[in-house]
């Protein structure tokens, strides 16, 4: 916190009242990286006319240095002078709009792997594997070949989207070993399908008594864990989405996760006592306990607080790109979430406030702002439409922060209070632009994308 307080310090003397003045005669970064003539020097601290008028924001910074129209491009994907913010409209490289849906994948964002192929082809040829799926409470039953049909949906659209269940041969031995997981993952895979419309209901019901049997009896596994963070990811329709228990879900989770030792992925048994049956392998820990990361910041993020899980050893493990076994999208999904747990620590949670927040939160807010544009810079080439709506949710609760303040005490000036307003809403336009250009990042998105959507 000391070191957040001194950057944070040394901003506020950067962009506030004690601001220096500029150079004369030095352009904007923008405006520089462009060849444009430049008069920020004169209209500082408005921004200049060239970005005032594309509705850019001005920076200058006397160190930067253009970079090449091909390096720019190889980048991210769009000409000199495009927006802020990578946006389906700049990633084509062809002129004609109608192009755009070839810029990113709408069907299956992945194709199956061999493991996932190799155990849908013993489900429809039957042998190894049980003909039929039952519950007897609940009147469920289904065929191998259905359940083949709903896991391969799984696989190929949802899975891609929170890489959780990395050996599907774990969703077909969890039919008797975890029941929760099994139908589970078959009640998300039938959500919104015509064809298993009348399937769907009596899972529901399934999945909730199973829920209530967890809680009820205290059983734990690793299994159990990962079955209650797809219920936060993937939520059942709830006519009052306040009213759905993820965050009761998301706590069952993370709790039972620690009693398991999966906070310690290599050295489970270190202080509890768990069988080796219920902790599964060390990737598997290791990609149960990110994912408990991940979904409690969702969870707490939306009410400005800090989550229940520090970052560790673990978590800062994962970001290192060296490490193997760790998906591209969860690694962009943990580095956001990452982040706005700091947010949320520093901004979210003053001891000194009645209300939580901070007093000053402008310096805090230009620090986690140069963050999150480290992990555009990071990341932009490379992540799927639903994770730049994580993105820009993020951005989007880093302003909220200082708008809110507004209605008991004004920015200290105009021009700062119309810089946050702007930039507020450029993310929200964006929000919007992506999610209508790829409709299926909010159809098959998880709750994070939906929340950010409604």
């Amino acid at each position: 916190m000391e070191n957040i307080q001194s950057t944070a310090a040394r901003s506020l003397a950067n962009s506030t009242s004690q601001i220096k003045p500029r150079r004369s005669g030095v352009p904007c970064m923008r405006c520089r990286q462009m060849k444009v003539k430049c008069n920020a020097s004169q209209k500082f601290p408005a921004s200049c006319s060239a970005c005032e008028k594309a509705g850019e924001r001005c920076s200058v910074d006397p160190s930067f240095k253009r970079i090449s129209k091909r390096s720019l491009k190889r980048r991210h994907g769009h000409d000199e002078g495009g927006p802020a913010y990578r946006t389906p409209h700049s990633e084509g490289s062809s002129i004609e709009p109608t192009d755009l849906s070839s810029t990113r994948q709408h069907g299956p964002l992945h194709s199956l792997d061999s493991s996932v192929a190799s155990i849908i082809a013993e489900l429809r040829l039957g042998g190894k594997r049980p003909a039929r799926f039952t519950h007897e409470a609940t009147g469920v039953n289904l065929t191998s070949s259905v359940v083949a049909e709903l896991l391969e949906e799984y696989y190929s659209n949802l899975h891609p989207r929170f890489p959780l269940l990395l050996d599907p041969a774990t969703i077909i031995d969890s039919y008797e070993k975890a029941p929760l997981l099994f139908w589970g993952v078959l009640a998300i895979a039938s959500k919104d399908s015509e064809k298993y419309a009348s399937d769907y209901p009596r899972l529901q019901i399934l999945v909730r008594q199973s829920v209530a049997d967890i809680l009820l009896l205290g059983t734990r596994s690793i299994h159990l864990v990962q079955a209650l963070l797809l219920l936060c990811v993937w939520s059942f329709p709830h006519e009052d989405m306040n009213k759905e228990p993820f965050s009761m879900y998301g706590a069952v989770a993370i709790s039972m996760a620690r009693s398991l030792g999966l906070h310690r992925p290599q050295h489970p048994f270190l202080l509890f006592a768990a069988k080796a049956s219920e902790i599964g392998t060390t990737e598997a820990r290791t990609s149960t306990w990110l994912s408990c990361f991940i979904v409690d910041q969702w969870h707490t993020a939306r009410f400005g607080v800090p989550g229940s899980i520090r970052v560790d050893h673990t978590i800062l493990q994962a970001l290192n790109v060296s490490t193997a076994g760790v998906p591209v999208t969860t690694r962009i999904q943990l580095h956001i979430a990452l982040v706005t747990s700091k947010i949320s620590a520093a901004l979210g949670e003053c001891e000194t406030s009645a209300t939580g927040l901070t007093a000053d939160p402008l310096p805090f807010v230009r620090v986690f702002e140069t963050e999150l544009c480290m992990i555009q810079d990071k990341y932009a080439c490379e992540w799927s439409p639903a994770d730049e709506v994580s993105f820009l949710d993020a951005r989007l609760g880093l302003y909220a922060y200082i708008l809110d303040r507004k209605r008991t005490e004004p920015p200290k000036s105009l021009h700062q209070e119309n810089e946050l307003i702007i930039q507020s809403s450029i993310t929200a336009r964006h929000i919007l632009i992506v999610l209508t250009t790829f409709p299926d990042a909010l159809r098959k998105g998880t709750f994070h994308v939906f929340r950010a959507a409604s």
